[in-house]
C-alpha cells in the first residue's frame, strides 16, 4: 500500500471540510486522516476535537449518528490512541514517512480493534455512545 502526501492531505482536509467522498472513506483513509491530524496539529486535543469532526462529516455525507450507525466513541478513541502511540516511534519522520510506516502496521488491518475487544463489547450500543476499555489482553499496536 503506497500513499502520497497529496492523497493524505486530500483525505484529512476533505473530512475536516466535509468534502471527501464517503464512498472512498474506508478504514485505511480513517487511519491516514488521523495520523495526518496528529502529526500536523500536535497541540490539538484530538480526543475532544475528532468526535465532532466525524459526526459533522457523517451528517454532511447523508448519514446519521444514532445508536446503531454513524459515530462510534470506542472505535474512535481506540484508534486515536493506537495511532498516537504508533507515531511516537516515528516522531522525527515527516507526515508522509509516518503514514507510509503506518500502512505497514497492523493498525490498518480491519480486524485490529478485535484483537483487543470482543465483538460483542466493541459493537455494543454502549461502546458506540461512550468509550469502553478493551476486554481482551492487549497485544500492542505494532
Amino acid at each position: 500500500m503506497s500513499v502520497t502526501l497529496a492523497e493524505i492531505v486530500e483525505i484529512a482536509e476533505g473530512v475536516r471540510n466535509c468534502t471527501f467522498p464517503v464512498a472512498r472513506f474506508h478504514h485505511r483513509e480513517h487511519c491516514l486522516a488521523t495520523a495526518y491530524l496528529l502529526k500536523s496539529f500536535p497541540a490539538t486535543d484530538w480526543s475532544r476535537e475528532l468526535p465532532g469532526i466525524i459526526r459533522r462529516y457523517n451528517v454532511a455525507m447523508g448519514g446519521a449518528n444514532t445508536e446503531d450507525a454513524g459515530y462510534h466513541e470506542t472505535i474512535t478513541q481506540f484508534y486515536l490512541d493506537a495511532i498516537e502511540k504508533f507515531l511516537r516511534g516515528h516522531a522525527g519522520e515527516s507526515v508522509l514517512e509516518a503514514c507510509e510506516a503506518l500502512l505497514q502496521s497492523p493498525i490498518v488491518q480491519g480486524d485490529f480493534a478485535l484483537r483487543s475487544y470482543s465483538r460483542e463489547r466493541l459493537f455494543s450500543r454502549e461502546a458506540r455512545r461512550r468509550y469502553l476499555a478493551p476486554d481482551l489482553p492487549s497485544i500492542g499496536a505494532s
